[in-house]
């Protein structure tokens, strides 16, 4: 399998997750089981934002003499900020 066939399955994975996770949150509250609700609402945001950096960061926290290209980082600090930034408009919404 290719490191691009590799990506894409662990997307599909984790997006997967998040899906299943935001439908357990939904029949939760619907049964009035609000603190499950809020932590499979939890979990559901996790897994979608989970596999955006996770490579990343396990080659830089765990791998020995990782480098990082300027012009990738910062297309990820970006990608961070426009997530929190989506995130945040849907909290005061």
């Amino acid at each position: 399998m290719s490191k691009e066939e590799a990506k894409r399955e662990s997307v599909h994975h984790w997006w997967k997750m998040a899906e299943e996770a935001l439908q357990s949150a939904r029949m939760e509250y619907e049964a009035d089981l609000l603190h499950g609700a809020i932590n499979r609402a939890y979990y559901a945001v996790f897994y979608a934002a989970y596999d955006r950096l996770f490579e990343e960061r396990q080659h830089g926290d765990y791998m020995v003499l990782t480098e990082f290209e300027p012009d990738d980082v910062k297309e990820k600090v970006e990608s961070a900020a426009a997530f929190l930034k989506a995130v945040r408009e849907l909290l005061s919404a």
